[in-house]
């Protein structure tokens, strides 16, 4: 959704904005894609970019290393779940029966340690290991290797529309905001 190959050509919303800024500061544009989200950070501090135009959380931990600009969206996470399971998650209390694919380096796993906290009851919270994207765990969900994962609402609703079969059972926590680094 922030950048991808279509065609041959880079498309994305946030290589859209970033094009149309380097045109305004008169720059030409390059995009560095790291392994993973988790390393766009660590690229960014090693000097192989000089900003990060991937919708990254804003969060006072990340703060501390990063300047972020204001933000450019808000993001809802919610909990996704195959379209075709049917067991009840009308609340919290609910996510205790499903195991929760999540990456245990992104900001969704504070999401859920909190929801855990406020439940006072331990939730079955997996990694899934190798900076896999929330795109990918989605997928997973819909291959039914995954029960659950949690994901900002806009991708599950693009994977949903790309024909994964997944659906959006509750959201986790207040929209947070999303912002380029620096």
């Amino acid at each position: 959704v922030t950048y991808f190959l279509h065609q041959g050509a880079q498309r994305g919303y946030e290589f859209e904005l970033a094009s149309a800024f380097a045109k305004h500061l008169g720059v030409r544009i390059a995009m560095v894609v790291p392994r993973s989200r988790g390393g766009l950070r660590r690229a960014l501090l090693d000097g192989e970019g000089d900003m990060i135009a991937a919708g990254m959380s804003i969060t006072p931990l990340r703060q501390e290393t990063l300047l972020f600009t204001d933000k450019i969206f808000d993001a809802q996470r919610v909990v996704a779940t195959h379209s075709l399971d049917r067991r009840p998650m009308k609340e919290l209390a609910d996510l205790a029966d499903f195991e929760i694919h999540v990456d245990f380096s992104s900001t969704t796993l504070r999401d859920l340690k909190k929801s855990q906290e406020e439940l006072q009851k331990e939730l079955m919270i997996f990694d899934v290991n190798d900076g896999v994207e929330m795109e990918e765990m989605l997928k997973r969900v819909s291959d039914g290797a995954y029960e659950a994962t949690v994901a900002d609402r806009r991708l599950v609703k693009l994977a949903k529309a790309a024909g994964a079969a997944v659906e959006i059972r509750m959201a986790i926590g207040g929209p947070r905001q999303k912002g380029w680094a620096f």
